[in-house]
């Protein structure tokens, strides 16, 4: 009888394993619960992007259809465009002439 006693486990031992398994436990629960969260927080944050992003395309079609904000006029368009390629291709052609005279002769 007195050996079957002596085998037998020791109850703070086996009340620590039990702590260990519950502490595990709770520790999942709140991982699972918090990606639960997460994952309802990234849904409702979807939504009210969705939402802004609708009204901004709307407004920017109603701005649009109406003929409403600053527009460039083509002409200028085209005067802008055309002196910037000139501003361009003449700074081009001073670094071809400069390094074709100072380096290259």
């Amino acid at each position: 009888m007195l050996a079957v006693l002596l085998d037998m486990p020791d109850f703070d031992e086996m009340w620590g394993d039990v702590q260990e398994e519950i502490q595990e436990k709770d520790a999942e629960d709140a991982v699972v619960n918090l990606a639960q969260e997460l994952k309802q927080l990234s849904a409702d944050q979807y939504k009210q992007q969705e939402v802004l992003w609708l009204k901004q395309s709307q407004r920017l079609t109603d701005i649009v259809k109406n003929n409403e904000g600053v527009w460039i006029s083509t002409k200028l368009f085209y005067a802008v465009g055309l002196l910037s390629l000139l501003s361009i291709i003449t700074i081009v052609l001073e670094i071809a002439f400069y390094v074709y005279f100072h380096w290259i002769q």
